[in-house]
């Protein structure tokens, strides 16, 4: 068995990626034990049989008393991986802002396209981004400060950065929007090739058209979009000529295609049928064109109403401008709206009297009973409102008095100076009291922890009707108060009051700390160091959360962020969302 030494890097050879209980793991092997493994990045998942690489760095960070690593990939070697192409701008999500514990500065956690996380410090005179936003910095070069902290040297795009100088310009004067493509974006993509990876100078096609499958896939899941290929990243033609003579290199694709156009096409079918299937492929239409004697072209790819795998069992979805994997939950929830989506458009077909007695599907012409709006809401299936407490027995009322005195018994309260009052259900014993309050803070607690008495071995209950004192914080004024399931989620309506600006954002109750009593200020929902203010909350059911992602940060971003800008258009579709699911099932827990 080898020695390790912790703070050094050691070369493995890759087993594979396999699943053990839910989770995948790249497995190693140094020679001597091939049980060594390390959790995948997201575009690790994607490896194939044929670009899994025989080699890998890992970066041992302590050695147990058996002398066994705990190992963690080299990010230096990650890094050089995903970003060979320095000086160029990749796109970055905002998932967290959050300030420097020693310089208070403010910083972006940022997600790349490739699973890895990145903090940025945003420049003063840089555009500001919310949790959730979408774009581009420029990777300069990746820094080495030694024990595996590596880290990417980002920069705003200059033309970008607003300045004196330009701050009276019009949006229009945007450099990259004076090509004829526009820039990428949600819709839009640029590939220079299918054959070459990016910042790569050796022609590898079974690895580069996977990413550009992955694209296709992506916007198939999404709202469709526009793939062009001979465009570099700027929107300058590339031209694809240089692919021709690589279109039979691949290992795997034994056809053998002509080295033109019309090879070029057919090997990108052949590989979105193979891969995807055939109703993938017939939602792609190809336009070449030829500028300077250079052929482009430009895939149109049309929205699919089903789930697109690529090899049957990964899904992308393209989001902002960039290409994600979905996993977990993710993947579920967007099944389940796809296959409800292309049931509803099914059910929404009208065909003509004359026509029921004989259809004949391929020559009847079939047209959408669907009436167009301006603004026309999304479609997803919304399951019945059926109160779930129907059934259930009420284990307490929880009563509130002026004084700031509580109760609990099993009837409701009859004494004159009841200020509010709310019944357990047997199903939330131990789900949460919650307790919202107009300066924007969030108590909760757990009705079970509340009625028996704490580090009681024998659970003794509290005595059922007796008054007891600090009821809720006397300081505050509470907005909203019930008891709800822990998997419930809380919508809160905000503005900054400073700028005007109003905000939604959603959170699931668990993702809020339960405390032990009823008088705690709580959590900070909606900070004041942001200007914020509570306008209204709102309480949905956990049956819908998948539609609601969009909107649904985490419990790290409690107080980090008042949520989503209300007229932010790249949103629009999920507020239209959330408003049916608030006018449907607003009051469904108290029902």
């Amino acid at each position: 068995m080898s020695t390790y030494i912790p703070g050094q890097s050691y070369t493995f050879q890759v087993i594979g990626i396999k699943e053990e209980n839910d989770s995948k793991y790249i497995y190693l092997s140094d020679g001597f034990k091939d049980t060594y493994r390390v959790k995948p990045f997201d575009y690790q998942l994607e490896w194939e049989e044929f670009n899994i690489p025989n080699k890998m760095n890992c970066f041992v960070k302590e050695v147990n008393i058996w002398g066994l690593p705990y190992l963690v990939q080299d990010r230096k070697e990650v890094l050089q991986f995903c970003y060979a192409d320095l000086k160029t701008e990749y796109p970055f999500k905002v998932v967290n802002i959050g300030l420097d514990s020693n310089t208070q500065a403010t910083y972006y956690e940022l997600k790349d396209s490739f699973g890895l996380y990145h903090r940025y410090y945003p420049k003063n005179n840089e555009p500001t981004h919310e949790i959730g936003d979408i774009f581009n910095l420029v990777v300069n070069s990746i820094s080495d400060k030694g024990y595996n902290k590596v880290t990417l040297n980002l920069e705003y795009p200059v033309e970008l950065i607003v300045t004196k100088e330009n701050i009276t310009q019009e949006v229009s004067n945007d450099p990259r929007q004076e090509s004829k493509f526009g820039y990428e974006s949600a819709t839009k993509e640029f590939k220079t090739s299918i054959v070459f990876p990016a910042g790569g100078i050796e022609p590898n096609i079974d690895r580069q058209l996977s990413y550009i499958l992955k694209t296709i896939a992506g916007f198939q899941n999404a709202n469709g979009g526009e793939l062009y290929l001979g465009v570099n990243d700027s929107g300058s033609i590339s031209g694809i000529n240089d692919d021709f003579k690589y279109l039979n290199s691949s290992e795997t694709d034994t056809y053998t295609y002509s080295e033109n156009i019309d090879g070029f096409e057919l090997k990108i079918r052949n590989a979105v049928k193979q891969t995807m299937g055939g109703i993938s492929n017939s939602h792609i239409d190809f336009q070449f064109n030829n500028e300077n004697n250079k052929d482009f072209v430009l895939l149109k790819i049309k929205e699919v109403n089903r789930p697109v795998f690529v090899n049957g069992i990964k899904l992308f979805q393209r989001t902002g401008n960039m290409t994600q994997l979905l996993k977990g939950d993710e993947i579920t929830y967007f099944i389940e709206n796809r296959l409800q989506l292309r049931k509803t458009e099914i059910e929404t077909i009208e065909i003509p009297e004359t026509f029921v007695d004989e259809i004949i599907p391929e020559v009847v012409d079939i047209k959408p009973a669907i009436k167009v709006e301006e603004e026309p809401l999304p479609s997803f299936y919304l399951p019945p409102v059926t109160d779930i407490f129907r059934n259930e027995k009420i284990w307490y009322y929880l009563t509130i008095y002026n004084t700031g005195e509580w109760s609990f018994q099993k009837d409701k309260s009859s004494d004159e100076d009841v200020m509010i009052e709310i019944p357990i259900y047997n199903s939330c014993k131990k789900g949460r009291i919650v307790m919202v309050y107009h300066n924007g803070c969030v108590n909760t607690v757990i009705p079970y922890d509340l009625f028996y008495n704490k580090n009681n071995a024998s659970k003794t209950a509290k005595k059922e009707g007796k008054r007891y004192s600090n009821g809720y914080n006397i300081s505050g004024i509470i907005k909203e108060f019930c008891c709800i399931p822990e998997d419930y989620f809380l919508v809160f309506y905000s503005k900054d009051s400073k700028n005007d600006v109003e905000y939604t954002k959603i959170h699931k109750v668990s993702d809020i700390s339960a405390h032990v009593g009823l008088q705690a200020e709580g959590n900070v929902l909606i900070n004041e160091r942001f200007n914020g203010e509570l306008v209204d909350i709102k309480i949905l059911p956990s049956f819908i959360g998948h539609l609601i992602t969009g909107l649904t940060f985490t419990k790290n971003q409690t107080s980090t962020t008042l949520g989503v800008k209300n007229n932010d258009k790249d949103y629009r579709s999920a507020f239209q969302t959330l408003k049916v699911l608030i006018e449907k099932y607003s009051n469904f827990w108290s029902k």
